[in-house]
């Protein structure tokens, strides 16, 4: 023990038994001890298989190789401190063990063989390890197929803290497994359970005889139990199995295979400008776009996110949020896993852990039941409402003569400074939530390169615009995929709607709408619009990130067709 390095020296001799790590407390928990062996009991809970081939990476004093070699398993262990190995050695020797003294960086090593091991063991040491990505790239090579890694270890939830510490971001995790080729087979968050530790280890530490080091230890683990008491940062237990699909961001140099992929599936095409438009070009985020791939390399799904300014109208931020876009699973692939481990569901998580958590405020779209089913289930989305559609017989409408003489319609070529004003004056009477509207956002949105719009406004005769709205003909009828209306001039609508109907040459004209504001449905319903449930079935959802959004928060967001990417 005299020998141990500074802090192990010291936690030896607080700790009554040959543990390092956390312990996981119940109501039932009489010491850290009994916590400590909590923790290892779950652990070892996770360790299917019989006589596995073990790599035990941070074996600490070796108490946990020992364990798995008394059930049969053989072990090779870890650990870069000479006293800590032969501590383990005097203490838990076994014929299915080795300790050794080395790091896992050593790629000539005895140790080192491909496809040597069923199983690695990180039990409290990932957080030391600089590269997640280049740790469980390794792992990759030293597994069999279908190896596991079984990991525990504090993670970081608020990451404004990550500056201050060798403890990761979960999501980093989830990120570096995924692109190494692992699907997650297991995740338990036991931060509630493990938080105690802090101060059980503080109490003991305040109560040693004062020593060189001692008061930054203690500082240390205050610091620690202020971190996981106010929920900065979490305690995990994963457990992860070699695969053979990788999922990563896809660069810009691969979306003409996404673009195939695209039409493989849905046997209708898009074209590379557009998806570039979308996902490359948006003046508010770009290059959320998840791949999945096989073994050969070949794209099998995907998962998309464009980027769009929404502002709270309550406290005037605006920020990026992230819309799905494009989600797609080749046919023959759709069998590979079910539920959260399909590749569909894994690429999505990917996709909320490398772009949206700690990063956005929330994530928004519209999908079927099938697919917001299995949202709810494995990806947290919440659905708000179906979706209403807007249909009008344009023989139906007839504006008045004052309304006729009062405003005036004109095609747009582009929006400007005077939309941005119409925008800022009106838009506290939409609800709480709305895309930004300003011309900075329109020109971007509506320059689809797949798509011809027509873009069109309503000024007062002696004024500025008051309404503008953006229409796509769609053989005998019109949809029109976005408005705008200030509040004050609600027949300007009217007046628009008209006009561009004859413009088009058209007889219907289609929309959808949220249900608020309450003022622009109730007046759709008298210019004789009707309102039916949109045919596809298609649902507003959500998943909320940064912001503690609930149901009720969200059926304040307005939007239109626009605000989707089905216009």
């Amino acid at each position: 023990m005299d020998d141990l390095t500074f802090p192990f020296s010291i936690y030896r001799r607080i700790v009554q038994g040959h543990d390092l790590h956390f312990g996981y407390w119940t109501e039932n928990t009489a010491s850290l001890e009994e916590a400590q062996k909590n923790l290892t009991t779950l652990m070892l809970e996770r360790v299917h298989g019989e006589s596995l081939r073990v790599l035990d990476i941070g074996c600490g004093f070796g108490s946990f190789a020992h364990e798995l070699a008394l059930r049969g398993h053989t072990v090779t262990a870890l650990a870069p401190e000479p006293a800590m190995i032969r501590y383990a050695q005097e203490h838990f020797a076994h014929p299915h063990i080795r300790f050794l003294c080395e790091t896992f960086e050593g790629r000539d090593a005895s140790w080192w063989k491909p496809e040597a091991y069923d199983l690695v063991v990180f039990f409290e040491s990932s957080q030391y390890f600089p590269s997640l990505a280049e740790l469980f790239e390794s792992c990759r090579v030293l597994l069999r197929p279908q190896g596991r890694i079984l990991l525990c270890d504090e993670m970081i939830a608020d990451e404004s803290t990550a500056h201050e510490t060798a403890v990761k971001p979960k999501r980093l995790y989830e990120i570096a497994l995924a692109e190494a080729g692992f699907k997650i087979r297991f995740h338990k968050s036991v931060g509630a359970q493990t938080a105690p530790t802090c101060s059980a280890v503080l109490e003991r530490l305040q109560a040693h005889p004062a020593c060189e080091g001692l008061d930054g230890l203690v500082a240390g683990w205050q610091k620690q139990k202020a971190m996981h008491e106010g929920g900065a940062w979490g305690y995990e237990i994963l457990e992860a199995e070699k695969d053979d699909y990788r999922i990563l961001a896809c660069p810009e140099k691969d979306d003409p295979e996404l673009v195939n992929l695209f039409l493989q599936i849905f046997s209708t095409s898009r074209s590379l400008e557009h998806w570039r438009w979308k996902y490359r070009t948006c003046p508010f985020g770009r290059n959320a776009v998840a791949v999945c791939r096989d073994l050969e390399g070949n794209a099998v799904a995907n998962f998309s996110g464009y980027y769009v300014p929404v502002e709270d109208t309550e406290t005037g931020k605006e920020e990026a949020v992230l819309q799905v876009g494009d989600t797609m699973t080749h046919p023959q692939v759709r069998h590979v896993g079910f539920g959260k481990t399909s590749l569909l569901v894994r690429t999505a998580r990917y996709f909320f852990a490398r772009y949206c958590e700690n990063q956005v405020p929330f994530v928004y779209g519209f999908n079927t039941g099938n697919i917001q089913k299995m949202g709810k289930l494995f990806l947290g989305y919440r659905p708000v409402y179906p979706l209403d559609e807007y249909t009008l017989t344009l023989d139906r409408l007839a504006p008045s003569p004052w309304n006729t003489l009062r405003y005036t319609c004109r095609i747009l070529r582009a929006f400007g400074p005077e939309h941005d004003r119409l925008y800022e004056r009106a838009k506290k009477a939409y609800g709480r939530f709305l895309v930004s509207r300003k011309s900075r956002y329109l020109n971007w949105r509506f320059a689809d390169p797949d798509k011809t719009y027509t873009l069109a406004e309503i000024r007062r005769r002696f004024g500025g615009p008051v309404a503008y709205m953006v229409a796509e003909k769609k053989g005998e009828g019109a949809v029109l995929g976005d408005f705008f209306v200030d509040p004050d001039h609600p027949y300007a609508l009217e007046r628009g709607v008209h006009w561009l109907g004859r413009t088009l040459g058209v007889q219907t004209v289609s929309l959808w709408l949220s249900r608020t504001p309450s003022w622009l449905t109730a007046h759709l319903a008298h210019l004789g619009f009707h309102r039916q449930p949109e045919p596809q079935g298609l649902w507003f959802v959500y998943v909320p990130f940064q912001s503690p959004l609930e149901v009720e928060d969200m059926e304040q967001f307005f939007f239109t067709r626009a605000d989707s990417d089905l216009f």
